[in-house]
């Protein structure tokens, strides 16, 4: 690996050429030449290595015994590793080799101190038992995905499959440093043509500001960062001879990461839960870290909402609601059920195993709950009309989609709006997973309680349902703090901050204030009132007479959630399972198969009126999503290119003209 040339501003506005400003920093380990100053402003990076030059073949056959025999010797002496040293040769594998056993790097990102000693406090009060760590869960992608994230290639090392698949890990190896290793104070710049770094260009003013302060509003910051990139692009590297297309650039996240770890430790084991029970990996498990740093407020220019950014239309079909509760002094409070993970994750999963079971692979499938399946098909037919080496008729789909992030990006992305947040979608969940996976997380932290609902006809005053619990001493949990650790908040703001989508006024005299004393009710317009309060509520009211609840319609939430509701197979499952397992290759998406996929749509919903578990529903509504996206166009489209490919079928007619407009990219991203 070749040093890198970092740039660190004491200024907003730092000049990157001056020798001050510019040290040349060895990598750990690096073995070989440093960069070698020629000037004031110009550092030449070393030069290659020298090609070794292939022997003849047989040319080790006849010496092999007495080679063998002197080696052994040698190793024995303990001479081997000073002979291997004088004759330049390594005894380590090779990177490509070691990319093959591991991942290609061995820890990807160095904790910072603040991290380490926030773990350590974490590790010293968690009572035994308590704590687990990611990098263990069977769930880990390094577990699920080999050899395409981690572990021994199948393939020949050389061979084009294998090609892809390095490419591939070395794409997650530079998200995991832009999600854990590099702080938003810092800009990454890298040669596309060899993947070497640059520069990396610091912030050091505004990073000592943000440690005096400890608030920055990164929105701001990332405007202080394109306009560096844009003057670093126009004037450094252009200066050396460098085209913004020879240079990409990459924006620090690791801040942003770390407070997305910390807003989600309430509600992690419950993603976990889904992830499992809709048989995902734990990259789901950081989508709302890659959409909004697990903001559930954030809205997006195009409407999507939630930490999990789903549009409008989508949160009305996973039965996301708005509506109104009445208050004690005759206003309305809004009621936004997006804005409680624990209602709109449940929601997020359901759609992402529609949209996985649409494109074949969970890996394009989270891409496409980005970018849109229409995209990830067409990198499926880009990949076919590419005669790349490694397609083939039944060739996997994530092979098509590994060929689109890395060798056919710049088809893809100049033909579609598959542009630069689409392609680093998935590499940004990885990269925030590998930063977190060795911290360590207190399930004491997780919310525990019951989401509840009023039986009909029933009702009761906040006022009057907070004051029964505050005399009953029940612990509210997931607030960010050890429930008894000198929190200061009241009731009615506990209450406040574990029912976020109840839009209730703040307490300023710890009292329920009149214009946030709502009626709760079992309905209201049409919607059911859904809310959360602390494990053994509904007990507690019951105790004193107020017997509200709807027990048949509880949910405890706790460790076993989302994994305790018995699934009961039929025939229609297991077909709709074959079928999923069939879209695992490029030789699943027939027109046959969609007519199956027709079929097993009907024989769903007939189960479902007859049964409406919550399996049943599941089933149902993973069904649906994967029949609208085979459906569209872009699914035709798909199977007559694979159709010519492979000889089964005439040239599909030509392209529509202009392809999609892109979203809007962010330079860094």
């Amino acid at each position: 690996m070749l040093p890198i040339l970092r740039v660190m501003s004491d200024s907003p506005h730092p000049d990157p050429r001056s020798a001050a400003s510019i040290s040349a920093e060895r990598v750990p380990g690096q073995i070989g030449p440093a960069w070698t100053p020629l000037a004031d402003d110009v550092w030449a990076a070393p030069p290659p290595a020298p090609r070794r030059r292939a022997l003849p073949r047989g040319f080790w056959k006849a010496p092999a015994l007495t080679g063998g025999l002197v080696a052994v010797v040698l190793l024995a002496s303990g001479q081997l590793p000073a002979l291997a040293q004088a004759l330049g040769v390594p005894l380590r594998p090779s990177a490509q080799g070691e990319a093959a056993r591991r991942r290609l790097s061995e820890p990807p990102v160095a904790v910072p101190e603040r991290v380490k000693a926030h773990d350590r406090e974490t590790v010293e009060r968690a009572a035994p038992g308590d704590l687990y760590y990611l990098r263990d869960h069977p769930l880990h992608p390094d577990n699920l995905f080999r050899p395409y994230t981690a572990g021994d290639l199948i393939d020949d090392p050389n061979s084009p499959r294998s090609a892809l698949i390095l490419d591939f890990r070395r794409f997650l190896d530079l998200f995991s440093v832009r999600q854990g290793q590099d702080d938003n104070f810092t800009i990454r710049f890298t040669d596309k043509r060899n993947g070497e770094t640059l520069l990396i260009h610091e912030l050091r003013a505004e990073r000592a500001a943000h440690e005096r302060t400890g608030s920055t509003v990164w929105e701001n910051l990332d405007l202080t960062r394109r306009t560096e990139t844009t003057r670093l692009l126009d004037s450094y590297f252009k200066d050396r001879g460098l085209t913004r297309n020879e240079v990409d650039v990459k924006w620090g996240r690791a801040n942003q990461v770390e407070e997305a770890y910390e807003r989600d430790l309430p509600f992690v084991q419950y993603e976990i839960n889904l992830a499992r029970r809709y048989g995902f990996s734990l990259l789901t498990t950081e989508i709302g870290t890659v959409e909004t740093f697990n903001q559930d407020h954030l809205v997006s220019s195009a409407g999507a909402r939630s930490r999990y950014q789903m549009m409008p239309d989508v949160l009305r079909g996973v039965g996301l609601k708005r509506y109104t509760l009445r208050t004690a002094s005759g206003s309305r409070v809004d009621v936004r059920e997006e804005l409680h993970p624990l209602l709109s994750m449940e929601g997020a999963f359901a759609v992402m195993r529609g949209y996985t079971n649409a494109v074949g692979h969970e890996l394009p499938g989270i891409s496409s709950y980005h970018t849109g399946p229409g995209n990830i098909f067409a990198v499926y037919r880009m990949f076919a009309a590419s005669h790349h080496r490694a397609y083939r008729a039944d060739a996997p789909v994530l092979d098509a989609y590994l060929w689109g992030l890395t060798e056919g990006y710049p088809t893809v992305s100049s033909q579609t709006s598959f542009k630069t947040a689409s392609r680093g979608y998935v590499a940004s969940a990885y990269g925030a997973l590998r930063a977190n996976e060795n911290r360590p997380i207190d399930r004491s932290l997780s919310f525990t309680g019951e989401g509840v609902r009023l039986r009909l006809g029933s009702s009761i005053r906040l006022s009057t349902l907070l004051d029964v619990l505050d005399r009953d001493g029940l612990a509210w949990t997931g607030l960010g703090y050890r429930d008894g650790q000198g929190d200061p908040r009241s009731v009615y703001e506990r209450f406040r901050k574990t029912n976020p989508h109840l839009q209730l006024p703040p307490s300023y005299d710890g009292g329920v204030p009149a214009s946030g004393d709502v009626l709760l009710t079992a309905t209201e317009g049409g919607s059911d009132v859904r809310f959360f309060l602390p494990a053994g509520a509904s007990v507690a009211l019951r105790r004193v007479g107020y017997d509200v609840m709807d027990e048949r319609r509880t949910r405890r939430y706790d460790e076993h959630t989302f994994l305790t509701e018995e699934a009961i197979e039929n025939r229609a499952d297991r077909e709709y399972a074959d079928l999923v397992r069939r879209a695992e290759h490029l030789s699943g998406f027939t027109a046959l198969n969609r007519a199956r996929l027709e079929d097993l749509y009907e024989r769903f919903q007939r189960l479902a009126e007859s049964d409406p578990s919550t399996f049943r529903l599941m089933q149902l509504n993973t069904i649906k999503t994967h029949r609208t996206i085979w459906r569209t166009n872009a699914f035709d489209r798909l199977v007559a290119t694979l159709a010519y490919a492979d000889g089964r079928g005439p040239m599909p007619p030509p392209e529509p003209s202009g392809a999609p407009m892109a979203p809007s990219e962010t330079t860094g991203e």
